[in-house]
Order: structure tokens, then sequence, then C-alpha cells
């Protein structure tokens, strides 16, 4: 679960914190775009999510199924821990503020 009690306004903080994540801690802290952040939000208010369901109606299997055919559409072997790994790369890459 992700937990984030912010308005899409300027004090939108630019990190969710997932509620029990896979490695077991209590909760680990996730760094997002704002605008990504603005999105997701306005998302979950938009579709009355309550903050015990699941954002994405799909499983980690489904998920992950969905990144290796994306791969197989494009013709490379992608992963998602990949997409895990180059993200936060992305805005230096880019040279995004």
């Amino acid at each position: 679960m992700i937990k984030n009690g912010a308005s899409t306004n300027k004090s939108l903080p630019k990190s969710l914190i997932i509620q029990n994540p896979k490695s077991g801690r209590s909760g680990e802290t996730v760094y997002v775009p704002r605008k990504l952040l603005v999105k997701l939000t306005d998302y979950v208010k938009g579709n009355d999510i309550a903050k015990s369901e699941r954002i994405f109606p799909f499983s980690y299997v489904a998920a992950w199924s969905m990144v290796r055919k994306t791969g197989t559409l494009i013709n490379i072997e992608l992963r998602p821990h990949d997409l895990r790994r180059h993200a936060p790369r992305m805005p230096q890459d880019l040279e995004l503020p």
C-alpha cells in the first residue's frame, strides 16, 4: 500500500511511503517526479481508492509478465528490475530538474 496524505498543490512531497514492502521492513520511501506524484494522487482520489486497496488491480506476476511482453514487442530482453534500476537515473540522463 502507498501512503500519501498530501494534496495536488505545491506542498506535495516528492516521495511516497510504501507500507509493508517486499523487503519486510515496516516502510520504504520512494522518490518520484512531482508530475507523476500529482497524477497518481489525482487518480487515487478520482477513483475513490481506499488506503487499504491496491492502486492498480493486478498482481506482481501480471506486472512482470507485461514488462517481459513489452520487451519482446520491441525486440529486447526487459525485466522489471531493469526499470527499477534505471528509472532513478532518467531525470539525470535527460538533464531534468
